[in-house]
């Protein structure tokens, strides 16, 4: 399965679209993504926040919405700074029985790389 990281429905109105969606737009795996995944609760954005808060800021707010038992899923999003997004959206798939998570980013930042924990 591919699972886009879900956008916050307040920042999805603001940009008119979600990310995800539009990197893949046109392609052959615009019709393999699954949004296993939305979001319990909106959250700050997460640009000014330390990677501490950034773990702090995201605790809980992802749940499951299909089947993902027994799956291997490859959960993506634009970008990877600290990792704190996929670390959350991780567990909460394998928390619902997904058996192995990987990540995609289409960017990532190295001003917080050795500080993931």
């Amino acid at each position: 399965m591919i699972v886009p990281i879900p956008t916050s429905r307040q920042r999805t109105r603001a940009r008119g679209f979600e990310i995800p969606l539009v990197l893949f737009k046109n392609t052959d795996a615009e019709y393999c993504l699954t949004p296993a995944l939305t979001r319990r609760r909106e959250t700050v954005p997460q640009y000014d926040l330390s990677p501490q808060e950034r773990k702090m800021n995201l605790e809980d707010c992802f749940a499951v919405t299909q089947n993902v038992t027994g799956k291997t899923v490859i959960v993506v999003d634009d970008i990877f700074t600290t990792g704190a997004t996929m670390e959350e959206a991780a567990q909460t798939l394998k928390n619902a029985g997904a058996v192995e998570v990987y990540g995609l980013a289409f960017c990532g930042s190295i001003e917080n790389y050795g500080q993931i924990q």
